[in-house]
């Protein structure tokens, strides 16, 4: 594949869904560069949490998943529960879309 994704964690909660892209000019240090953070999309990613409410839970750490469709379109889906104790969690699903008119990677709003 061409791309790479990854969750960007601090202090036991997820931060940003970060996106890589490998570049043809071979096995270096610079292999894989940056194309998109969800930091740059921040609002967007924002709004999701808080449309289903994920903004008021705990995050589930270390239980995200990613699920590529395609390779233009990916999965990033977050767990978090109501109560610390709680023995069951509710997914939230974000998705991830490469805009084919611009070539740029998006979180999709049509994913709620």
């Amino acid at each position: 594949m061409r791309y790479i994704v990854g969750f960007e964690s601090e202090m036991g909660a997820t931060e940003h869904v970060n996106i890589l892209e490998r570049q043809d000019s071979g096995y270096y240090e610079g292999y894989y560069k940056q194309v998109y953070s969800s930091s740059d999309d921040s609002k967007n990613y924002d709004n999701h949490k808080k449309f289903y409410q994920a903004d008021k839970a705990q995050q589930v750490y270390d239980s995200e998943i990613f699920t590529w469709v395609n390779g233009d379109k990916f999965y990033a889906d977050s767990f978090y529960k109501l109560n610390e104790a709680d023995s069951a969690a509710f997914r939230v699903r974000y998705t991830f879309i490469k805009n084919a008119s611009t070539d740029k990677w998006q979180l999709y709003e049509g994913s709620r």
